[in-house]
C-alpha cells in the first residue's frame, strides 16, 4: 500500500475491516485494487457497480409485496421474490423454447403453483432442501 492517506481512508470506507491486498496507480490516474483475489480495476468502477446494484434494488418491489399479489398470471419465486424475466435460467429457457420466461415457468416449471402464481427458482429450491412429495411439490 502507498502512503496516500485520503486513498487509504476511502478504501477503508469502501472495504471496511477487509482492506485490499494490493493497490497500484494506473497510467490513466485511477487506482487499481485487488481485493480478496479479485482485481477491481479501479475504486471508481467498484463504486459504480455498488451504486448500480443499489439502484436495481430500488427499481424492484420487495419480495413480500410481490408475494402478496397472489396472481397466477404473474409468477413470483417464493424464495427470492424475483419474477421469471429477472432470472437467467428462465430467460435462457424462454429463448431456447421460443416463449417468454413467464410462459416457460407457467408451462414447464414443476414447482409452479397455478392457484397463486408462486414457484421456486432452482437456486431457491435447492436452498430450501429440494422439497418433494409423491404428487410433486408445488410452491405454497
Amino acid at each position: 500500500m502507498n502512503d496516500d492517506k485520503p486513498a487509504q481512508d476511502l478504501l477503508h470506507a469502501i472495504f471496511g475491516q477487509h482492506p485490499p491486498t494490493s493497490m497500484a496507480q494506473t497510467e490513466d490516474g485511477t487506482t487499481s485494487v485487488a481485493w480478496r483475489g479479485r482485481d477491481l480495476r479501479s475504486i471508481q468502477e467498484h463504486i459504480q457497480v455498488e451504486m448500480m446494484a443499489e439502484a436495481e434494488k430500488l427499481q424492484h418491489p420487495d419480495k413480500e409485496s410481490r408475494l402478496q399479489v397472489n396472481d397466477p398470471e404473474v409468477p413470483v419465486c417464493i424464495g427470492c421474490g424475483r419474477v421469471p424475466d429477472e432470472i437467467n435460467e428462465y430467460i435462457y429457457q424462454g429463448k431456447v423454447n421460443e416463449c417468454t420466461p413467464t410462459e416457460f415457468v407457467m408451462e414447464e416449471e414443476g414447482t409452479f403453483n397455478p392457484t397463486n402464481g408462486h414457484f421456486a427458482c432452482d437456486e431457491c429450491y435447492m436452498a430450501m432442501g429440494s422439497p418433494s412429495s409423491p404428487r410433486g411439490w408445488k410452491a405454497p
